[in-house]
């Protein structure tokens, strides 16, 4: 709708009919203008939610990526009863609650439905579902209770089944709530590589393994903190790659590298220089996929089906 004066309309026949201005509809052949965005994209109030879901996923999400460290620990104190398989149930259960009920929300929003919809399950979990319906505030709140109520929780466990209810299922869902509450930029390849982190088995295990062969447990902690350090390289490194040669570009070598490193390297390792030069390896290229997969993803979609691709992604990845 646009507004003429009286002056501009003086030379039309029907002048002398016209007293005031004259609401006249213009409709436009050319592309409709674009959008407002509803998010910052760039400049130091946008960093600045990036270094904060750093700190939050830090807290969270890094504590996930060391259960490698608790492993060894339940397995020679308060679980040593237990086989190690059995104990790494714990981590499990964390990483599958994590996993099936996170889905990072689109920017755009959704249409209010019931928990127990059929498009619930299938677009990736009821944490979405929350974020959609009531932003991200509370659920930023609500996971941060639940996060820290989880590891006093297990600070008290005493006995297996605690220990999966607690560090398992209450940890997996603070953690989510945490994780779903974040957007999409036109820089999500550098935000997602600030805040996003490896692949997991490894970071299970790798304590252990070195344990079992003959390395000193007060050492064998330094290959998972080598691993985590790489990783952090790899989130970070591949991202500015990613501006010149694309990101599946190097999503691809990134993967393959990583499971070729667990294939040769870490089925080889015997020792703890083998160890260290596997986890070296393994966390660069790993952290680099995981960095990579979510800005993928985001380059392929609709920015208002993001969140359902992402959350479909999560779900399958939930089972084994």
């Amino acid at each position: 709708m646009a507004t003429f004066p009286v002056s501009s309309l003086r030379n039309l026949p029907n002048y002398g009919s016209i007293s005031h201005e004259v609401p006249i509809c213009l409709a436009e052949d050319g592309p409709a203008k674009d959008e407002v965005q509803d998010f910052l994209d760039g400049g130091l109030a946008a960093w600045l939610t990036v270094f904060g879901a750093f700190l939050a996923l830090f807290c969270s999400f890094g504590q996930m990526n060391a259960f490698g460290t608790y492993q060894s620990w339940y397995t020679t104190h308060q679980l040593q009863d237990m086989h190690p398989s059995t104990v790494a149930w714990i981590g499990s259960v964390q990483l599958w609650v994590f996993f099936f009920s996170v889905r990072a929300a689109s920017d755009r929003p959704r249409a209010r439905r019931s928990f127990f919809s059929p498009a619930f399950a299938l677009q990736g979990g009821f944490i979405g579902r929350m974020f959609d319906m009531y932003g991200p505030r509370a659920i930023m709140t609500l996971g941060t209770t639940v996060y820290v109520a989880s590891i006093l929780l297990t600070s008290v466990a005493g006995s297996y089944t605690q220990y999966i209810l607690a560090q398992g299922v209450l940890s997996g869902l603070g953690v989510g709530m945490l994780y779903a509450t974040r957007s999409y930029h036109n820089r999500a390849r550098h935000s997602s590589s600030m805040t996003t982190t490896g692949l997991f088995t490894p970071f299970c295990f790798v304590v252990s393994y070195a344990t079992d062969n003959n390395v000193d447990p007060t050492t064998a902690f330094y290959v998972l903190a080598l691993l985590n350090l790489t990783s952090v390289i790899g989130r970070i490194a591949p991202a500015h790659f990613a501006d010149a040669f694309g990101r599946f570009t190097l999503l691809v070598p990134c993967a393959f590298l990583a499971g070729l490193s667990t294939l040769l390297l870490w089925s080889t390792a015997h020792t703890l220089a083998q160890l260290l030069a596997y986890a070296a390896m393994y966390g660069l290229f790993s952290g680099a996929f995981n960095a990579l997969i979510v800005p993928c993803i985001a380059q392929i979609s609709d920015i208002r089906e993001i969140g359902m691709r992402i959350g479909l992604l999560y779900s399958i990845i939930s089972f084994p």
